[in-house]
This record gives structure tokens, C-alpha cells and sequence, in this order.
């Protein structure tokens, strides 16, 4: 964790003592980043792996995060058509797949 240094509020100017932060950056920023985060929440997630379990877990993860609107497929030859129709935000996709590869399917 990154701590900032403040001065202590009784330390006279020229001599003043600095004090780790107790506050996070993400505490110290909290509004800001609520602001932020906000529309990046609401982010379609598209995962694309040969491997069902792997699309699962990413689900998973994404989902526990704050990221509700993650969707997976396992079927690489589906790429295309659920990229149209779910028009994702961001996608994660595996490189090395049987059939349709990563870089085919880019």
C-alpha cells in the first residue's frame, strides 16, 4: 500500500513533522473515482476460450468485481456473430484455439 506523508497539525512550519496517511489513495480519491467507475461497471465483457471452464471462471471473476454484464463463449466459430449481436465493450480473448485461432478471429 502507498502511504502519502502530511505534516502533524501542531508542527510549526519551518520544523514540521510528516506522518504516513492512514487514507488509501482510493479512499482519498473516493468521489472521483465513484464517478468513474460508474459507466466502467456497466461495460459489456465478451470472453472468447476453447476451454468452458476458463470462460467460466473469467465470468466469475468478472462478476464478483463489480462487472455484471460479462458474457462467454466456447465456440470460437460463434465469434463473430455474438460479437455483433452483443456488441461488447472490451473482449478477452484466447490466442491459441483448435479451428479459429485468436488472431483469426481479430
Amino acid at each position: 500500500m502507498i502511504r502519502t506523508l502530511k505534516p502533524q497539525a501542531n508542527a510549526s512550519r519551518s520544523g514540521a513533522l510528516l506522518r504516513p496517511s492512514t487514507k488509501t489513495p482510493r479512499q482519498r480519491h473516493a468521489g472521483a473515482l465513484t464517478r468513474l467507475e460508474t459507466p466502467l461497471r456497466q461495460a459489456k465483457i465478451l470472453i472468447i476460450d476453447d476451454e468452458r471452464v476458463q470462460v467460466e471462471f473469467l465470468i466469475y471473476l468478472f462478476e464478483q468485481n463489480g462487472y455484471p454484464n460479462a458474457r462467454g463463449i466456447s465456440d470460437p466459430l460463434l465469434a463473430v456473430s455474438t460479437y455483433q449481436e452483443f456488441q461488447p465493450d472490451l473482449i478477452v480473448l484466447d490466442l491459441h484455439m483448435p479451428g479459429l485461432g485468436g488472431i483469426q478471429v481479430l
